[in-house]
C-alpha cells in the first residue's frame, strides 16, 4: 500500500502555493503595465513656469488675446506641451500660454508627451478647438525632437534662458503691458 501520510497537506500547500504564485503574478503584472503607461504616455503636470526655457523669441498680439481670452474665461483650453529635460523643461507649443502663466501665476499645467508619437487627445483637452488640436499635434511631432537645439541657438544669440528673460525681453514686466500690446487697454478684470 502506498505511502499517503502528508499528501493531503502537500496538496493544500501546493494549491496555495499557486493561488500565491498566481496573486503575486498579477501584481507584477499590473505594477509593470502602471510602469510601462507612464514610461510610453505622456502626462499632464502643474510645472513652475521658472523651470520651462523657451524655444521661440516671436510673441504676437494676436496670440495673446486668445490666451488672455481663454485663461480670463475659465483657463486654457489646452496645456502648452513642453519636452522634459534633465534640468528644465523645454516649450513645444504654448509660448504666450506660459509667458501669461509666468507672470500671474508662476505656474502652468502642461502636457508632457513622451515621444513625437504621444499626442495630445481629445480627452486631455476637452475643450480645446479640433482645429487647434490638430495643429498642436504637428507641433508634437515636428518640433519635439528639435526644441533643445531652438532654446540653445535663443541662449546663444539672445542670452534668454527663461520665460521671466523673454517677456522682459519684449518689454512685458506685467500683464498690463500685454494687455496694451494687444490693444485691450489696462485693468480688465480677472
Amino acid at each position: 500500500m502506498p505511502n499517503l501520510e502528508g499528501t493531503t497537506c502537500g496538496f493544500v500547500t501546493g494549491a496555495t502555493d499557486s493561488i500565491l504564485l498566481s496573486f503575486i503574478i498579477q501584481a507584477k503584472n499590473e505594477t509593470l503595465n502602471r510602469l510601462l503607461k507612464r514610461k510610453i504616455m505622456g502626462q499632464i503636470l502643474r510645472v513652475q513656469t521658472a523651470l520651462i526655457r523657451p524655444t521661440e523669441l516671436r510673441l504676437s498680439g494676436e496670440k495673446f488675446s486668445k490666451a488672455l481670452f481663454e485663461y480670463r474665461n475659465g483657463g486654457f483650453n489646452m496645456p502648452p506641451i513642453v519636452k522634459e529635460g534633465l534640468e528644465c523643461f523645454y516649450q513645444v507649443d504654448g509660448n504666450h500660454r506660459i509667458t501669461i502663466a509666468n507672470l500671474l501665476d508662476g505656474e502652468v499645467e502642461v502636457y508632457v508627451p513622451d515621444n513625437k508619437t504621444d499626442l495630445l487627445t481629445r480627452a486631455m483637452a476637452p475643450r480645446a478647438i479640433p482645429r487647434a488640436l490638430e495643429d498642436t499635434n504637428l507641433y508634437i511631432k515636428h518640433r519635439l525632437p528639435h526644441v533643445e537645439i531652438f532654446s540653445r541657438k535663443i541662449e546663444e544669440e539672445e542670452g534668454i534662458t527663461s520665460y521671466k528673460e523673454l517677456h522682459e525681453h519684449h518689454g512685458f514686466v506685467t500683464i498690463e503691458d500685454i494687455e496694451r500690446f494687444c490693444g485691450w487697454g489696462i485693468n480688465i478684470p480677472m
